[in-house]
């Protein structure tokens, strides 16, 4: 269950403590302002005493090391109540004293070596579509009205998405996420697959031209596109995309789970890092094995 549910369920007191004050409120907490309790401008010490005086029986660290993260925070609360680590960092926070939120696919029992926290394992991917995402990708998943599909086909050409395209590869990640080996592995399918064609976003600055080089000949069939609106990105990419290639190194999480939640097939491979395991955890547990591969089959 997402935040939202936990909040929205009877069984539970939710209380969102918002650490970084710069980053803005993350779309998927909108509406539920109630349950928020800005502590970003506190000091450790006093943001601790804050979350203590809510009467918290669990804290779940949903930042990790993350940009804005407050570790100080955490580290002064571990001795009054369990801190759980869960989704936001896909790896070990150092501290001893403390749990994390897993599964045997990301974060093997072989690997706990690697991780200070103590490990509370799912029976299923850690990270799973949220609950309004499933609602929307079951209403989008329905027919789709002839005048609505000739909409977002005009939204894919203002973006200059691969509208003609006979069959379309694509990868959402940011683009830091693509390293040489698995530029090297896309240069070779689209040419195994000669009617294809590799769609990504043009993000970060500067990217395009250096994996347009990589790809050599290939290049011409790579299509970079910018962010499309919001409202309508993943109704369009599910509507022209065949398969979603990941990227081994650094899996996509959130990406991943919304490309899966709109019916977008996903080709995940892994390493040996939790952040590079994520995707086939998600793939693995949405009923899809064979698209589990390792590194030297992708």
């Amino acid at each position: 269950p997402s935040i939202r549910d936990l909040a929205a369920s009877d069984l539970f007191d939710v209380r969102i403590f918002v650490m970084d004050e710069e980053s803005g409120l993350h779309p998927s907490l909108v509406g539920m302002e109630r349950a928020i309790v800005h502590v970003g401008h506190m000091s450790d010490a006093d943001a601790a005493a804050a979350i203590m005086q809510s009467r918290s029986s669990v804290v779940f660290d949903a930042a990790g090391w993350t940009r804005g993260a407050r570790q100080g925070i955490l580290a002064a609360l571990e001795s009054l109540v369990p801190v759980v680590g869960y989704v936001g960092y896909m790896g070990t926070s150092g501290f001893a004293r403390r749990w994390m939120v897993s599964d045997a696919v990301a974060a093997p029992p072989e690997a706990q070596a690697a991780f200070s926290e103590s490990h509370i394992y799912l029976p299923q991917s850690l990270f799973l579509p949220r609950s309004d995402q499933r609602a929307e990708m079951a209403a989008q998943n329905s027919n789709t009205p002839f005048a609505e599909r000739d909409r977002l086909i005009k939204v894919a050409r203002a973006y200059r998405a691969p509208v003609d395209a006979r069959r379309v590869l694509c990868n959402f990640n940011a683009l830091w996420k693509v390293d040489q080996g698995t530029v090297m592995r896309w240069r070779l399918i689209l040419q195994l697959l000669p009617d294809s064609v590799l769609w990504l976003v043009r993000f970060p600055e500067g990217a395009e031209e250096g994996i347009r080089a990589a790809m050599g000949e290939m290049s011409s069939r790579v299509v970079f596109t910018d962010w499309l609106p919001r409202a309508d990105h993943w109704r369009v990419k599910a509507m022209l995309c065949d398969l979603y290639l990941d990227t081994p190194q650094y899996n996509s999480h959130q990406t991943a789970a919304e490309a899966l939640s709109f019916g977008i097939p996903v080709l995940a491979s892994y390493r040996t890092s939790m952040a590079s395991r994520l995707c086939a955890s998600q793939v693995l547990s949405a009923g899809f094995p064979q698209h589990v591969v390792s590194e030297d089959q992708y």
